[in-house]
């Protein structure tokens, strides 16, 4: 049960984001979301879900002095790195998450 909400808060958030910043888009460029697009939701959500389970800890604790220089400020750029690797991955494998 906490894998599935953790799944629905991954989609709901990527959402959220695609809505807000004009660089990321999720399926088609149309507003309203489709059956399809949902599907690519819930598939991207897994990825990030993956990516952020087994690669963040990576690479926060290999950049922790400059975490540590930057006051944790660094985590903004490790964020955004976790979301162009699933976005690289989503297009890599066909799914419409750019």
């Amino acid at each position: 049960m906490f894998i599935l909400l953790r799944l629905v808060i991954n989609a709901v958030a990527l959402l959220v984001t695609a809505w807000i910043i004009p660089g990321i888009h999720l399926g088609a460029a149309d507003p309203h979301p489709t059956r399809h697009d949902w599907t690519t939701l819930l598939i991207v959500a897994l990825v990030f879900g993956l990516v952020n389970a087994f690669i963040r800890p990576v690479i926060i604790l290999l950049s922790l002095p400059i975490e540590i220089l930057t006051l944790g400020l660094f985590t903004f750029v490790i964020n955004a790195f976790m979301l162009l690797l699933t976005s690289w991955i989503a297009q890599g494998m066909g799914w419409g998450f750019a």
